[in-house]
């Protein structure tokens, strides 16, 4: 689990699995598991897409970085390091 995780594989599972089969409102566990009502409906969208899989620890890095240093300014950056 990483450091800024709300909740451990077995928690998402737990919720899920509670709302899901016991018909538990998504507000009840939200209250009660003390995390937001979207991560929730997310965390049963990932189950419905990717079963047990979708609820596993992700990066939170981004996928892209749309404001990447060019290469040319990089070079100069490490030559001023010097």
């Amino acid at each position: 689990m990483h450091k800024n995780a709300k909740s451990s594989l077995h928690s998402r599972v737990l919720i899920v699995k509670k709302h899901l089969e016991e018909d538990v409102p998504v507000s009840d566990l939200a209250d009660f598991f003390e995390v937001s009502k979207s991560l929730i409906y997310r965390w049963i969208r990932r189950y419905h897409q990717e079963g047990l899989n979708g609820l596993r620890d992700r990066k939170s890095r981004p996928k892209r970085i749309s404001s990447r240093t060019l290469y040319w300014q990089e070079q100069a950056i490490k030559a001023l390091a010097l």
